[in-house]
């Protein structure tokens, strides 16, 4: 999984919010975080330089707004959202972000109007409850991977997911770190540089729901995709009602305008490598 790596000052933490892809556990073939990456085919690649996102509507996309916002400064092939690794992508044409979005300060949530359905593809359902503390869940993702004692990331764009249980919520994020194996789940990993926007889901009654997205990352041990590194996630039942009205309204709710695109040559908010925010 991709993500980007900053600093949140409000909380003094060196964090990591961008796109990368899956951290696996290092006693773990890569092969198991890849066999289970299939079983999210909801999860899409937003635009060719990184980032994801998750359909939860025939035409639309949920994803972080650093990554939507990141995506509007770029054009041609960087304007649409590829699933199932197909290299046609459903265009975009309108990008919703949170209106109380700012970097480093929280409500990273963003939406993504699609100019077609997406075919073949059922879309996931957005967690509206508050119950996901100790939830495990599936954190899904394209971008760099390695294991989590290694130093070199591979880069290959194929999705890959992993699990974690959730340790902390707040009002706008669900935070969960990457342990090492005497302590993880069974196939513990954590996001890296590309993962932004790519959701943490959970499994309730047979249903895939989606409860977070991926925004910022605090290093672990021995840097960014250790053990020890902590994530945090835009808590999705905070924003339900937010989500339901825009899908419902968007004539009424304000798109990106080009008056509201930062400079070319400003850092993007988010993770490294994809479209995260430097936090």
């Amino acid at each position: 999984m991709l993500k980007h790596f900053g600093i949140l000052i409000g909380l003094g933490l060196i964090l990591a919010t961008s796109s990368s892809d899956i951290v696996r556990r290092h006693d773990k073939a890569d092969k198991e975080y890849l066999e289970l990456g299939k079983r999210f085919p909801a999860v899409g690649k937003v635009g060719l330089r990184g980032g994801d996102g998750t359909l939860i509507r025939p035409d639309w996309v949920l994803t972080a707004a650093h990554v939507a916002q990141g995506m509007y400064e770029r054009q041609g092939e960087n304007l649409k959202v590829y699933f199932g690794g197909s290299e046609v992508g459903y265009r975009v044409t309108g990008v919703y972000i949170h209106p109380d979005f700012a970097p480093m300060e929280g409500s990273d949530i963003a939406l993504l109007k699609l100019e077609k359905s997406v075919d073949g593809t059922t879309p996931m359902a957005i967690n509206s409850k508050s119950n996901e503390l100790n939830q495990e869940i599936f954190i899904v993702g394209h971008g760099d991977a390695k294991a989590g004692n290694e130093s070199d990331w591979i880069t290959d764009g194929q999705k890959r997911a992993a699990t974690n249980l959730i340790d902390e919520v707040n009002e706008d994020k669900i935070i969960f770190d990457f342990d090492e194996p005497d302590n993880g789940t069974e196939l513990e990993g954590t996001a890296g540089p590309g993962d932004s926007g790519g959701p943490a889901i959970i499994t309730s009654n047979g249903q895939q729901m989606v409860v977070g997205i991926s925004s910022a990352g605090m290093p672990g041990k021995r840097g960014p995709g250790s053990y020890g590194a902590k994530e945090f996630y835009t808590r999705v039942s905070s924003y339900a009602s937010w989500i339901e009205d825009v899908i419902k309204n968007p004539s009424k709710t304000k798109a990106l305008s080009a008056a509201q695109k930062a400079p070319q040559n400003k850092a993007e908010t988010g993770r490294p490598s994809g479209g995260g925010q430097i936090v």
